[in-house]
């Protein structure tokens, strides 16, 4: 199955991106990852990650899903608290960004 949106990505979608096994210990740190990097492309952007209503949400660009693997990718090889903002990540994310002031 192909990916096509934000919502589609799972566990083993990452796991088979960063070349790692599928142990139930990495799957349930990838599956932390996944939820931190969904949450931080939400709260930088504005968008929601699901519908409420008609707004758009993160799964309505397709661009996100590589802000999303990018960002997986930092914070597996880095760790949560250190992986820099990445410039494709920043300009995917700042391009779709609803909460500027």
């Amino acid at each position: 199955m192909a990916i096509t949106k934000i919502s589609d990505i799972t566990a083993i979608d990452l796991a088979n991106r960063l070349k790692v096994d599928t142990t139930d210990d990495n799957l349930d740190e990838l599956n932390l990852l996944l939820l931190v990097a969904k949450n931080y492309i939400s709260n930088y952007t504005g968008l929601p990650i699901t519908a409420e209503g008609t707004e758009p949400t993160i799964d309505d660009y397709p661009d996100m899903i590589v802000a999303l693997m990018v960002l997986v990718q930092y914070m597996y090889d880095v760790g949560i608290e250190d992986a820099p903002m990445n410039n494709c990540v920043k300009s995917i994310l700042d391009m779709h960004s609803v909460n500027l002031l």
